[in-house]
């Protein structure tokens, strides 16, 4: 049995699937911020649904980015854990190949995102055009990345250890500088 998850976008989204690529549970959640706890929620459905103990699940799927730096990281993580734990095998999965569409574009930033077209190819762009799949704010029909689809890519997966399993960003950090400097009284040095 093979549990995907997918957290790089604000979509929260889980499936439990068999060898065959059978759907024996899946759910998705908005989960703008709480990506940890909507996912351990949705996780706790699907298994109950399908009445597997997350004990019984040997296959982790995660999806490794691009996209959220802190969301990409929840599924990592989790799949590593829970792979370790039981003992089993992780593996990624692009967050490109779980949008369905031939053109697919994941949003890196304000007006910004990077593309992967039909040849596979990925570059960045400044400019949205109508015809990509694509989620964010541009007015755009969303189409986020959806853990199902992982059960129709299961051919192409490649399990490893767990701890080999790492994000795969696409794109910086977004980090401030703190209003005061770390270890100081008040902010002065």
């Amino acid at each position: 049995m093979t549990l995907a998850l997918s957290t790089s976008s604000p979509r929260v989204s889980v499936c439990l699937f068999e060898s065959g690529g059978r759907v024996l549970g899946s759910r998705e959640s908005l989960a703008q911020q709480g990506a940890s706890g909507t996912t351990l929620e949705l996780v706790d459905e699907v298994l109950r649904q399908a009445g597997v103990p997350l004990k019984e699940v040997r296959r982790f799927v995660a999806d490794v980015g691009p996209g959220s730096f802190t969301g990409t990281r929840v599924a990592v993580m989790l799949a590593k854990v829970w792979a370790h734990a039981n003992g089993g095998e992780a593996a990624g999965v692009s967050s490109f190949d779980l949008i369905e569409g031939e053109i697919v574009a994941v949003p890196t930033g304000k007006s910004r995102w990077l593309v992967r077209g039909k040849d596979e190819l990925v570059f960045e762009s400044r400019e949205w055009r109508a015809d990509w799949a694509t989620y964010g704010s541009e007015g755009q029909p969303n189409s986020f990345p959806s853990a199902e689809r992982a059960a129709l890519l299961r051919e192409r997966l490649r399990f490893l250890k767990p701890e080999v399993l790492t994000p795969a960003y696409g794109m910086d950090p977004s980090i401030s500088r703190p209003k005061k400097p770390y270890g100081t009284a008040g902010g002065a040095p």
